[in-house]
Parts: C-alpha cells; structure tokens; sequence
C-alpha cells in the first residue's frame, strides 16, 4: 500500500517499509523480515484496511523509538 500525505510524506508499505519526505535523500528503508512482529501485525490491518492515516501514526511511532531507524534495515 502506498501513502501520501501533504506535508510531502510518503509510505511505501508492500511488505516491506519505505518511508521518505519530500526529496529529502535520507530515509527510512526496512525489509519484511526486520520489522518488529507488534509493528507488522498492526501494519498489516491498517495495510488492508486502506488506512493511510493509521499507517502514518505507526509509522511516526517506530521512527521515534531508539531503535527506530538505527535497528531497522
């Protein structure tokens, strides 16, 4: 599922996690396999709900955590 939001965000959830602002060089890049099960089980319901808000919320809240961007690859 693809998002994108005004501000210039954009998701890229189809199994794996891309997120990227605008045309900003860094982002956040995480294969399937190395998002954390309590992260991917809630993606997914919102994936299939077609909840491009609910993504961005969990999204917000995996980069934030200490581990965000540093553990996911």
């Amino acid at each position: 599922m693809k998002c994108e939001y005004n501000d210039g965000l954009k998701i890229d959830y189809s199994g794996s996690l891309t997120v990227r602002k605008g045309n900003e060089i860094r982002g956040v890049f995480a294969r399937k396999d190395s998002i954390p099960a309590e992260f991917k089980d809630v993606l997914d319901k919102a994936a299939r709900n077609n909840n491009c808000a609910e993504i961005r919320t969990i999204v917000q809240e995996i980069t934030r955590t200490e581990c965000g961007k540093v553990c996911l690859h």
